[in-house]
């Protein structure tokens, strides 16, 4: 019996992996945007491949997202090799995400004595891909953290000593130069290093902390002080949701409650880890409940979207897999519990592929509008994809999301500037066509007065809406009077 479940259970992962990898693959050279803001992060590599600040006061023309560079670094490396475009920032995420599959691999075979805990755990996580957003290989910063953290915790584990423990805060400050979340599992990290020995601690903490007050020092000097502001404060101001906060609880176990299921069954009914895995247990727990609670603090935000769930999503395939391959070995009765919990995780994460991908009708209109932008004289405005203006040979202004950040954030100097300078922008009549997604007339009445308005049109309520992230595309074209 044991033998055609596993094979069942290989199967099921196998198919979970192939899936994604051949959506991954499938996607990543799509011209237009998987998510509505990955545009803004190709005009932050194209920038710095310009060889301009990545972080900049804020102004009409650019504001950066409030993210650490690392992913734009080595977007703007990979655009060297292949080309402008999404293309070379995807492949980063890609790769990323084909490592954090490899990582999740070995450290679930390693705490499961089997490699088949390794595939169990890789599978349930490509799984997850739609539940997380359909995010892991879009041009966007949350596999390239993920991998690098992943990366921390196979350090900390297989080098238990003093040099494993400073490596693996180096290799945290490299996940926080990804994206700020990385400090808090790098805190549960710190916290187990505590409990076990206090040099670790201490290795650990100087290793993370020194390169990372350096380098903000550092980036602060280059600009001028924005660079804390953009990567720090500008987070704070983000406020929180507090039905999302409330409810992550129950939004995570509603999905991974078999995973959780088996892991209580298994931790009753199978034998103890051995005295190894027992040493190691309290960094690879504290790990894990640190990816979750990095997930419940993201999601907690307003704006939030489901990538934020990606960490909670590793930590759950963590647990799943080594539970499931002891499970497995067990007597008959827990055995079939945990056949029919793994099932039941399966189906709970389960998707339709299809509707990751974009179509032939979504390509058409890309080309169209950026054809209609090029056949404009003058300035283009697009705050919400200014890509397409690049595309059509235009200059590609501020994001609308870094307009949002900063209109909702403390900086009220900052934001007035900019909206006056918007102001005198539409009262002058700047730009020949503006291009919106939803009608900011009600908010800028100098757009009314200076602009008249038509609606675009496309083949269905769908064409051209990302496949992922907030659904939203061009809709509303304004035409200089």
């Amino acid at each position: 019996m044991l033998r055609p479940l596993r094979s069942l259970f290989v199967g099921v992962c196998a198919l979970a992996l192939l899936v994604y990898v051949t959506l991954a693959l499938m996607r990543c050279a799509y011209p237009f945007e998987l998510e509505w803001q990955e545009g803004g992060m190709l005009q932050a590599v194209e920038r710095v491949l310009a060889g301009k600040h990545l972080y900049e006061p804020p102004s009409l023309e650019y504001m950066a997202f409030p993210y650490t560079p690392l992913f734009v670094w080595l977007g703007a490396a990979s655009a060297k090799v292949f080309g402008p475009g999404f293309l070379a920032l995807r492949l980063v995420s890609i790769l990323s995400s084909f490592l954090c599959l490899w990582l999740i691999y070995r450290c679930a075979a390693r705490h499961g004595a089997s490699a088949f805990a390794g595939i169990f755990a890789a599978g349930l996580y490509a799984a997850s891909f739609r539940w997380c957003g359909a995010w892991f290989d879009v041009a966007r910063v949350d596999s390239l953290f993920l991998v690098l953290v992943l990366g921390a915790l196979e350090l900390l584990e297989l080098s238990p000593g003093v040099l494993g423990a400073a490596l693996g805060g180096v290799l945290f400050f490299v996940a926080f130069l990804a994206k700020q979340t990385a400090l808090v599992p790098a805190a549960c990290v710190l916290l187990a290093l505590a409990s076990r020995e206090r040099r670790l601690a201490l290795a650990f903490g100087l290793a993370l902390g020194i390169p990372l007050v350096v380098t903000t020092l550092y980036g602060d000097a280059l600009a001028g002080g924005w660079y804390r502001w953009y990567v720090f404060e500008l987070l704070r101001s983000h406020e929180l949701d507090a039905p999302h906060a409330r409810g992550f609880p129950l939004e995570f176990l509603g999905v991974f409650a078999p995973a959780a299921g088996l892991a209580v069954l298994t931790s009753f009914r199978t034998p103890r880890p051995a005295p190894t895995a027992a040493r190691r247990a309290p960094v690879f727990a504290f790990a894990l409940a640190g990816l979750v609670l990095a997930s419940w603090i993201s999601r907690a935000h307003v704006g939030g979207y489901d990538n934020t769930l990606m960490p909670a999503a590793v930590a759950a395939a963590l647990l799943f897999g080594p539970a499931l391959a002891r499970a497995l070995e067990s007597e008959k009765l827990v055995v079939l519990g945990a056949t029919l919990l793994a099932l039941g995780q399966f189906w709970l994460v389960r998707y339709d592929p299809r509707a990751q991908l974009p179509g032939a009708d979504d390509l058409v209109a890309g080309e169209a509008l950026v054809a209609d932008l090029r056949a404009v004289e003058g300035e283009v405005w697009i705050p919400d994809h200014g890509y397409l203006a690049a595309r059509a040979g235009k200059q590609a202004l501020a994001h609308g999301m870094t307009l949002i950040d900063l209109l909702n954030s403390g900086e009220r100097e900052s934001a007035q500037k900019v909206a006056d300078e918007l102001g005198r922008a539409l009262e002058g009549r700047r730009f020949a066509a503006i291009v919106l997604d939803q009608d900011w007339g009600g908010d800028l009445p100098l757009l009314a007065q200076n602009y008249t308005r038509r609606e675009l049109s496309y083949v269905d309520a769908r064409t051209f809406v990302p496949v992922t992230g907030d659904p939203r595309r061009p809709r509303y074209w304004y035409a200089r009077r």
